[in-house]
This record gives C-alpha cells, structure tokens and sequence, in this order.
C-alpha cells in the first residue's frame, strides 16, 4: 500500500464505510474541518504523519502543545 492509499484508507474509505462521507473524510465546503497538519510531506514518506504541528478540530486550531496537553487530560 502506497502512503497516499493509506491516508486515503484511513480518511474517505473509514468515513465511506461509516455512512459519513457527506461530513467527514474529505475537504470540502459545508464538511466538518478536522485535519491534522505535518512539517512535511506524509504521501513522499508516511512515517512525516508523526511530526504533527497542530490539528483543526471542527474548525477550532489546536497547536502541538494543547493537543499534547488534552491527550494526557484524557489518560
């Protein structure tokens, strides 16, 4: 499986297989703005998905440090 396949496996398949394609899963006007952004490129080499700087949560930015900080709120 290619990078690109895998992001795409993990994105629009997993919100097609859940019915959910319609709010998630891809980047489009009216969809819900979860995304996770990364120093570099992820589809050049997967292993980049791991240097994360922040995430847009329901359009909502949360940089590494608050993102860190909510995952250990949670253990």
């Amino acid at each position: 499986m290619t990078p690109y396949e895998a992001i795409k496996t993990g994105t629009v398949y997993a919100d097609e297989c859940l019915g959910e394609l319609d709010k998630f899963g891809t980047i489009a006007i009216e969809k819900r703005a979860d995304l996770i952004f990364v120093e570099n490129n992820p589809i050049e080499d997967i292993s980049n998905i791991k240097n994360q700087v922040g995430v847009m949560i329901r359009g909502k930015w949360m940089d590494k440090e608050e993102m860190h900080a909510m995952l250990e709120k949670l253990k």
